[in-house]
């Protein structure tokens, strides 16, 4: 007599769910067979999941035995099917007792060991937004990747259970009651206000200079380049310019701790030190390849770069003009687009890149120019060295700021972060209710709206007298809009311009053609 049942399990593809049901059935016959396009990792978890299902006390089916994995395309990737499959398994025997008779209304994920326990699994984040999209029963996940849905979705959204073994997972659709949901565990410590998390009474060891530009930069999402000779801190301002971001929502939140859930890298939480949650901050190597940065990987498996897992945060590159042309051009798209699309043979996958860009970059080979006439290169060997860096990437980065190492009096601490922090958090909310986006994301024709007469003219002039490109007259025009929003204007004024101008030095320095 045949005898089929079904469970859901989930597939990440890139950063993105998908539902995966996987059924199984018994006929009369020998063998235990998995169709469904089902790649290597999953064809070898065969025999992992039946040894840990004779761990638990089940025996293997003495009948002829087929695994779906539906839908079939893409390809079935991964050891996260184990769970599912035993669970599947033991219910088509008929060993579960009638224990297992809502199967059907389940999501579950998890690799097994030999000896019946889960181990962390990547893309759990994945499965509990297609159970919620599915209207399922409830969510199985192992118990160590609790950590990253407990701040990531509330009681009210689904049931979520950790479990720490195959026999835990039965009990758990049983409706045993022997295990509990994310939210039960205390060691969660669930956290409710990340802002918390900051150190409020830290100082930014800069001038007053810097620090205006870090706040400009942070109020309206724009990509910022640090320059100055060595040892003159540009690192410790861009680190800072995380911790004056405002929190993030939890739309932000579920975005990016589904880059992380699929790249495996075990939630925001492990990407921080202490366990906390906050906006992502990466700083890759100089040397890092294009599929580092962008993302890759073989066809049906791409795997997040950097521009992805720093998506909702920040990107630092340091000594942007050391890394190689060809990642430095590949950041063009996803600096204007928000998004980086990796196509493979059967498989085009696109991810989230809304990052903000922190590129540090020295003036010159040696690092001294600017640092009291230590530096010993010539003026040619300046220029050919800043011009690793082309105009379009100049031009992207919309505030440009010179960090001068700390003399005399000077390093002192200018302002609590918290102070900082909260003007951008106030700037940002009126650009959302205004436009519903930030300053860098909008389109210069609707900034213009709000040009005063007298900024216009004063805008006019700049541009003929530094010959901007027309990207270059775009980010001067967000900038003069995020400066009014600090000032809590409602057009920009000229002031507002010449300011936002100020931040334009490298214009000033070397004329660009355009892209």
């Amino acid at each position: 007599m045949e005898r089929t049942r079904t469970i859901h399990s989930s597939r990440t593809v890139g950063v993105s769910a998908a539902d995966v049901t996987v059924e199984c059935q018994m006929t009369p016959g020998i063998g235990i067979h998995v169709v469904g396009l089902a790649d290597v990792a999953v064809k070898e978890s065969l025999l992992r999941t039946v040894t840990a299902m004779q761990a638990c006390g089940y025996r293997i089916p003495g009948k002829k035995t087929v695994i779906n994995l539906s839908p079939a395309d893409p390809r079935n990737l991964g050891a996260g099917h184990d769970l599912p499959i035993a669970l599947a398994l033991i219910a088509a025997s008929g060993q579960d007792g009638g224990r297992l008779d809502g199967l059907e209304g389940w999501i579950a994920v998890g690799e097994l060991g030999l000896d019946g326990r889960l181990r962390e699994t990547p893309g759990c984040v994945q499965a509990v937004m297609t159970a919620i999209e599915d209207n399922l029963s409830g969510v199985i996940i192992p118990k160590h990747n609790g950590d990253e849905l407990a701040d990531l979705f509330n009681e009210d959204d689904i049931p979520i259970y950790e479990v720490e073994d195959l026999n835990q997972a039965v009990s758990v659709i049983a409706g045993e009651g022997i295990v509990r949901t994310i939210w039960d565990n205390p060691s969660h410590g669930k956290t409710e206000n990340q802002d918390s998390e900051k150190p409020v009474s830290a100082m930014v060891p800069v001038d007053e200079g810097t620090m205006r530009a870090l706040e400009i930069a942070a109020a309206g999402g724009h990509h910022l380049l640090l320059m100055g000779p060595v040892g003159s801190g540009k690192a410790k301002v861009a680190k800072s310019l995380r911790d004056i971001l405002p929190p993030m929502s939890r739309e932000e939140a579920l975005s990016v701790a589904s880059v992380y859930s699929a790249a495996g890298n075990g939630g925001l939480r492990a990407a921080e030190p202490g366990g906390t949650l906050r906006r992502p901050f990466r700083n890759p190597w100089r040397g890092s390849s294009l599929a580092a940065m962008l993302g890759g990987g073989r066809d049906g498996a791409v795997v997040p770069g950097e521009v992805s897992l720093s998506s909702g945060g920040v990107l630092c590159l340091e000594e942007i003009a050391e890394t190689p042309k060809s990642v430095l051009e590949a950041l063009r798209g996803p600096l204007d687009d928000r998004s980086v699309t990796i196509s493979r043979l059967s498989t085009k996958v696109t991810m989230p890149a809304e990052f903000q860009l922190v590129a540090c970059a020295a003036p010159c080979p040696c690092g001294h120019h600017g640092d009291g006439g230590r530096c010993v290169c010539t003026q040619g060997q300046r220029e050919a060295y800043l011009s690793r860096i082309s105009g379009p990437i100049y031009d992207r980065l919309t505030t440009q700021v010179w960090v001068s190492p700390p003399a005399g009096g000077r390093g002192a601490p200018v302002e609590t972060l918290e102070a900082v922090a909260g003007r951008v958090a106030s700037a940002r909310e009126r650009q959302m209710a205004r436009q519903g986006c930030l300053n860098e994301d909008l389109r210069a024709s609707r900034i213009e709206a709000t040009l005063s007469s007298e900024a216009r003219e004063t805008l006019e002039n700049i541009m003929d007298r530094m010959g901007l490109s027309c990207r270059a007259y775009s980010r001067i025009l967000k900038m003069a809009r995020t400066i009014a929003d600090l000032s809590y204007d409602d057009d920009i004024q000229p002031r507002h311009v010449a300011e936002a101008s100020s931040y334009r030095f490298l214009d000033r320095m070397t004329t660009r053609a355009d892209d």
